[in-house]
């Protein structure tokens, strides 16, 4: 497959994640006032985190250390765009909401692979048949 049509899935994939997951947080949560640099942020972040997610292809790196590395950088990421924005957000408020959100995400991605899985066995077992 093209290396730009996988960058793109991959970052439109990371969009719809992090925007389900973003409006979930704000429905569980107090209401936020939603203005553009917050939508942004989830944007900017999003996508972020969806390029980053190309560690996990890469076959010489386990994966507790891809995930610590993704972790890593993405929590880093939060820290640069809150000290480039002034957010004023403290390090254990981004450390606890990135590690919630990363179990959040990591569900919703584990629970479509289980879902992609079964549609896959179901499409084999049909051929089988035949």
């Amino acid at each position: 497959m093209e290396i730009k049509i996988m960058i793109l899935k991959k970052i439109l994939n990371g969009l719809s994640i992090g925007s389900f997951i973003f409006l979930l947080i704000c429905t569980l949560t107090k209401p936020i006032y939603l203005d553009k640099r917050t939508v942004l942020f989830v944007f900017i972040l999003s996508v972020f985190i969806s390029l980053m997610t190309f560690i996990f292809d890469i076959d010489r790196i386990n994966l507790a250390t891809a995930i610590s590395i993704h972790f890593t950088a993405i929590t880093m990421f939060i820290m640069l765009l809150d000290w480039l924005w002034n957010v004023g957000i403290n390090f254990l408020s981004i450390l606890y909401s990135s590690a919630l959100i990363y179990i959040i995400s990591y569900l919703i991605v584990y629970i479509y692979m289980l879902v992609t899985m079964n549609k896959l066995n179901s499409y084999i077992r049909r051929i089988n048949k035949k």
